[in-house]
């Protein structure tokens, strides 16, 4: 798990030297959380706009605690409720396959807490060796509300990647967005996935780290 490439510590100084860690998600709750992140998915207008893959940003933390209260005691209870800045879903259409990317550019959210919502079983999270593209990134970041949000993705030159490493994106899992990676999936129905982002995760983390699970 410590395959980083050696340009992303330079990109990014304080990114972890690790790619994922299984999330301590209470098991008996998951249920709950994934029945309660679906209803706000639901709600979200034009859910599909960019066609087959998009990003949906709430950030809204009234909406939040409303209809996902059983997520935010998890979150409470993991010390991270205070640090959430949104939740983005991840819509995955059949027809499509994700891009590689890096989320953010320096200085910018670094880990992730993915939690599964719908249809995630047969995909998984992917990094790469690979190098950064030139091309600009493609817009599919927008919020409940249907703003379009600037994407700071950066795209990744495909043909250079060299699998590293993967892991199931059916498990509730902290994921490491700043190097080269993309969602994979093995079946045909629209997959839903929930990526949560906190505010400088990094200058916490040795107060949160407890909350992976330790193998």
């Amino acid at each position: 798990m410590n395959n980083i490439p050696a340009y992303i510590k330079d990109l990014f100084p304080t990114n972890p030297d690790w790619l994922y860690h299984p999330a301590a998600v209470d098991q008996t709750q998951l249920p709950a959380i994934r029945q309660e992140l679906a209803t706000i998915y639901h709600q979200i207008p034009d859910r599909h706009k960019w066609g087959s893959t998009t990003f949906n940003i709430v950030d809204d933390q009234k909406i939040i605690q409303k209809y996902c209260p059983v997520l935010c005691d998890q979150l409470q209870q993991m010390k991270l409720l205070k640090l959430l800045s949104f939740i983005g879903f991840i819509t995955v259409n059949p027809e499509m396959k994700f891009p590689m990317h890096i989320d953010n550019n320096p200085g910018e959210f670094e880990i992730a807490l993915n939690i599964p919502v719908e249809n995630c079983h047969d995909s998984y999270t992917v990094w790469y060796n690979a190098e950064i593209s030139k091309n600009p990134p493609v817009p599919y970041i927008k919020t409940i509300d249907g703003d379009d949000v600037e994407n700071t993705a950066m795209l990744i030159d495909e043909a250079s990647a060299v699998e590293i490493d993967r892991f199931s994106a059916d498990v509730p899992a902290w994921i490491n967005i700043n190097v080269p990676h993309n969602l994979v999936c093995s079946h045909d129905l629209v997959r839903v996935g929930a990526t949560l982002r906190f505010n400088n995760l990094h200058k916490f983390w040795d107060r949160v780290d407890h909350n992976w699970i330790q193998k």
